[in-house]
C-alpha cells in the first residue's frame, strides 16, 4: 500500500495532505479523504504539531 509506505517514509510525521502531495509527486493521484481513510484503517496516526497537543491558555480563549 502506497499510503502506509509513505508514511513510513515520512518518519511517522506526514498527515493526509502531505501524503497526499507526496504521492503526487510519484504521480499517483488519490483524494486526500480516501488516504485519511486508509491511514485510519491502517492505524497509522501522524505525530502532530507540538501546538496541537498544548492546551489553549487564559490568555488565548480571551482573545
Amino acid at each position: 500500500m502506497q499510503v502506509r509506505a509513505a508514511f513510513e517514509a515520512s518518519g511517522r510525521c506526514y498527515g493526509s495532505r502531505r501524503i497526499q502531495s507526496a504521492l503526487a509527486a510519484q504521480s499517483i493521484r488519490i483524494g486526500r479523504y480516501r488516504i485519511r481513510r486508509l491511514m485510519r484503517e491502517a492505524a497509522c496516526e501522524s505525530a502532530g504539531s507540538p501546538s496541537s497537543s498544548t492546551p489553549p491558555t487564559a490568555i488565548t480563549r480571551c482573545r
